[in-house]
């Protein structure tokens, strides 16, 4: 998608071909390319946003055109997928069952995605994009910047996130935050190969191996189910660690795109049976409001189970 479309031009195709909608889905994925153009665009039309943006930088901009919302009358809903969207969820609703007594708390998020999913470009590239660069995560209560990832023993990867951001926001007593990634089709030592192979790390080389990757994942879990052969689900798992405690969720879904998919449907039906007031919303601005989407995507069919355990 070229980065250089201009705000006016998006203005004019959108107020042609959306005018008579109530609400504007946005469903791409390369938001660090196409920045803040089309919410702008929106806002400039007149037209209520929901998104799965997953980039920080432009969740953070977002915060701040709340203003702008507000004076359009438009309801710019963000960050409404997997990541933010039903982990940001999942933290805050075990944050509710966590003991208010335990004043330093760490939390990580897993999330692991079965060998039968297909892939799009854009995830591909979001991969390649991690492993050759630092991200953001939360550490002492504070934002700092990690070097360039090192895949954990069992196929981990650091992934950089808006959660790092929204969710010190509201949870204070949290100490350190991290979101990882594992890819069952990949092993560790595929993921270190990745890592170390200047080819897979070059900008030059991003678009054209994430799409000769994304055609290939996508062939192999076409053909893998019409045989039924391999796991398509997901696997997020939160946990809060603190004073030799230990609070787990464990969600399993149809796919991180269904889980996707059905956070952003869900919050949109939910914003629309009642009257959100205009603004930037994401998912801790009402955080009662997220747990409601969270329970409505918990009892339908893409969520296949949800459990919370405590330990010692």
């Amino acid at each position: 998608m070229n980065s250089r479309i201009s705000h006016k031009r998006l203005e004019k195709h959108l107020c042609v071909c959306v005018r008579n909608i109530t609400a504007l889905f946005l469903l791409f994925c390369q938001y660090i390319t196409v920045e803040d153009n089309f919410h702008q665009a929106c806002l400039s039309a007149g037209m209520n946003i929901v998104d799965v943006n997953d980039y920080r930088e432009l969740a953070i901009q977002l915060g701040r055109e709340q203003s702008q919302a507000e004076g359009k009358e438009v309801r710019v809903l963000t960050g409404w997928g997997l990541s933010p969207g039903i982990s940001t969820a999942v933290v805050l609703r075990l944050a509710k069952q966590w003991p208010v007594s335990i004043d330093d708390t760490d939390v990580t998020t897993d999330l692991s995605i079965g060998r039968g999913q297909e892939s799009g470009a854009a995830a591909v590239r979001s991969m390649f994009r991690t492993l050759r660069s630092p991200h953001i995560a939360v550490r002492e209560g504070k934002l700092i910047e990690r070097s360039r990832p090192h895949p954990s023993d069992d196929g981990y990867i650091a992934y950089e996130t808006p959660d790092v951001h929204y969710i010190p926001l509201v949870l204070k007593t949290i100490r350190s935050y991290e979101y990882r990634v594992r890819f069952a089709a990949l092993t560790a030592s595929d993921v270190r190969m990745l890592s170390k192979r200047r080819i897979f790390t070059s900008q030059r080389w991003e678009e054209r191996l994430a799409s000769f990757f994304a055609r290939m994942a996508s062939k192999k879990a076409r053909k893998a189910e019409a045989g039924a052969q391999e796991d398509r689900s997901a696997v997020l798992t939160t946990t809060f660690y603190g004073e030799d405690q230990k609070l787990v969720a464990r969600l399993v879904g149809l796919g991180p795109y269904a889980l996707t998919a059905a956070f952003a449907a869900t919050a949109v039906a939910e914003a629309m049976s009642r009257d959100l007031s205009p603004g930037v919303i994401d998912p801790v601005t009402d955080p009662e409001f997220t747990d409601r989407v969270l329970a409505r995507v918990l009892a339908g069919e893409e969520v296949r189970s949800f459990n919370v355990d405590r330990e010692r």
